[in-house]
């Protein structure tokens, strides 16, 4: 089955990084979710599928299934669908005309906004689906399950993991994919804790335990910058546009990497907060046309993650100065904007 719409399906029971590009799901005749398959993290939408290992993840899932492996879990939630999120379902209801589609990455918006409504949201709570590279490990893609990196000092380095291990389980849920730990590392409390590991080394088990620090579900700008849920958050900067290819790159003399992108929108549409940081930008000196080609004092990688790092970084009254290269000027232009205070 292939699913494009999310209305009607079940959050609780087919839940997975609801930000990303692609997630395929087992599931067992009886319910459970087996296993999943898919992710993505800012390097790449596809670095972590292949074809090959889509093959070996379908195998092995349908092994588990045919040896009647159903592990014991907690019961699924009541079932839960985006309409059934308070203020989304009223957002639907004022509509003049209904959506087509209902996009998978809607799902972080209204969970957000309805938390806002009820007084709990915080800005922690944007870290969702850590990555196993959070806990300091690295999956290969091709061999499921294998440790292919480790990062230094991390929780999983520090509980003893080692090259080449095969994750068995996390948390006691039985592990083939990156997603699969993503899914256990999303059920883990967000301040400091322990997560217990099962995995084979040359052919015997092992356990181990980690232990995770204050914190460890954050991660940063740039690992944020290519979810489609960071462009509801504020502050904004009110314009925006594509990456120059490598081609123009050359004609400007700019480097192979780093920022620079061609501003060809200044916000001045939606609500008064939306049209405010459109008029900020522009009265900056933002115009369209212009290559945005570096921030004073950051290093950023592209247009999306300035965007990541406005959101996250900034505060009502900061002033961010961009280096502007403008058709006509031989020189970079300074342009200095003043960040808006969120929602006003």
């Amino acid at each position: 089955m292939r699913v494009t719409d999310l209305r009607g399906v079940d959050l609780e029971r087919y839940s997975f990084d609801f930000d990303l590009t692609f997630a395929a799901l087992v599931a067992h005749p009886a319910g459970p979710v087996l296993h999943r398959y898919g992710g993505r993290d800012h390097h790449s939408a596809d670095a972590r599928l292949t074809m090959t290992s889509f093959v070996r993840f379908l195998e092995a899932a349908h092994a588990r299934y045919a040896a009647h492996v159903v592990e014991e879990r907690v019961p699924p939630r009541p079932s839960r669908t985006l309409d059934d999120i308070p203020v989304w379902r009223d957002k639907m209801a004022k509509r003049p005309q209904p959506l087509a589609c209902y996009h998978c990455h809607y799902v972080f918006d209204a969970e957000r906004e309805q938390r806002r409504a009820e007084g709990t949201w915080s800005r922690e709570l944007i870290w969702r689906w850590p990555t196993p590279e959070r806990v300091g490990i690295t999956l290969d893609t091709e061999d499921l399950g294998r440790v292919r990196a480790l990062r230094p000092g991390s929780p999983a380095a520090l509980a003893g993991l080692a090259l080449g291990d095969r994750l068995l389980s996390a948390g006691g849920q039985p592990i083939l994919t990156a997603l699969d730990l993503s899914f256990v590392l999303e059920g883990s409390p967000r301040g400091a804790g322990k997560l217990p590991l099962r995995y084979a080394r040359s052919g015997a088990e092992r356990s181990a335990l980690l232990d995770l620090p204050a914190g460890w579900k954050e991660g940063t700008p740039l690992e944020f910058a290519w979810r489609p849920s960071k462009w509801q958050l504020s502050p904004r900067p009110g314009f925006g546009g594509p990456p120059l290819s490598a081609e123009e790159r050359t004609q400007l003399g700019l480097p192979a990497k780093g920022l620079a992108f061609r501003v060809n929108y200044i916000v001045d549409w939606g609500g008064a907060p939306d049209r405010r940081y459109g008029a900020a930008a522009r009265k900056a000196g933002v115009r369209k046309g212009d290559v945005v080609v570096g921030v004073a004092g950051v290093e950023l990688e592209g247009p999306e993650h300035l965007h990541s790092w406005w959101r996250l970084t900034r505060k009502a009254g900061d002033v961010v100065v961009l280096r502007v290269l403008r058709p006509g000027i031989a020189d970079a232009q300074e342009l200095k904007l003043e960040v808006l205070e969120p929602g006003k």
